[in-house]
Order: C-alpha cells, then structure tokens, then sequence
C-alpha cells in the first residue's frame, strides 16, 4: 500500500506524507471489532488480546493510570463491554500534554459463549485480565417425536 504524498510548495518543495492509511485502519479496525463509541467523546483506543486455555478465554486489556473503581466491566453471553475515563491528569497552566484523557469504551465479541456468573477480574500494574469460562455447549442431539 502507497502513502499519500503531497508537496508542499511553502517549505521548500519538502515532501510531506499524510498517513491516510492510518485512519483507514482505524476505521476498518471498529468496523470489525465492534468498537462502536457511545458518543463522540468516547476515542481512545484500548488494546486488547483474548487468549483460550483451560477451557478458558482469558481476555487482557492495557489500562495505564486507572484505579480499578474507574474501570467498568459488562458481560453479556458472548461479548465484553469495558468502559471508563481517564481524568485530567495536567496542571491548569501546563502549556503541552500527552496525557491521556477522555473516556473510552470497547465492545470485545468473544469467540464463544461464557459462563458469566464465574467469571472475575484482577487489575494489577496497568492491565486488566478478565478470565471468562467457556459454556459447555448441548449436543445437538436428535431427538425423535412421537404423534
């Protein structure tokens, strides 16, 4: 895949690359997974991996900077709902930040059905790891009728 070049004529012919691909991906990425925002406010990206083991999904999430009271976790028969914000963490007279701030929200389907009721979560050092029982799945037995 090619970057969009442009020149700019201003600052001596320079070649500048806007990554357009990146918003791409970003757009292509929610689509996906699902990372539907609740509204507009809701832009920060949580990274995430789901791992089986055990007869487990073991689903980690990174979220630097949070106490777990600011972290909301839903569970639904097939997917994961995390949600929370990041509180203003600058001064009021600094002048630059890359702080993270705002509120996020991601929206995990998981690979299979959980059984909700055991499963739990541990929050330690920024990453948060949910470990979610798979449900045993009925047989699709035949079962035959009488009349």
């Amino acid at each position: 895949m090619n970057a969009l070049l442009l020149r700019d004529k201003n600052i001596n012919n320079n070649i500048r690359i806007l990554s357009a691909l990146d918003h791409l991906d970003e757009i292509i990425g929610r689509f996906f997974e699902n990372n539907i925002p609740a509204d507009e406010e809701c832009r920060l990206r949580v990274p995430i991996g789901i791992a089986e083991k055990d007869n487990n999904f073991i689903l980690k999430a990174v979220l630097p900077g949070l106490n777990k009271e600011d972290i909301n976790i839903e569970l639904s028969e097939d997917k994961v709902t995390i949600s929370g914000e990041y509180s203003n963490c600058t001064e009021d007279n600094t002048s630059y930040s890359e702080f993270v701030e705002g509120k996020f929200l991601r929206v995990i389907p998981l690979p299979g059905k959980i059984n909700r009721n055991e499963a739990n979560a541990e929050y330690k050092d920024g990453i948060l790891e949910i470990i979610l029982p798979q449900l045993e799945e009925e047989d699709n037995k035949l079962v035959k009728l009488s009349l």
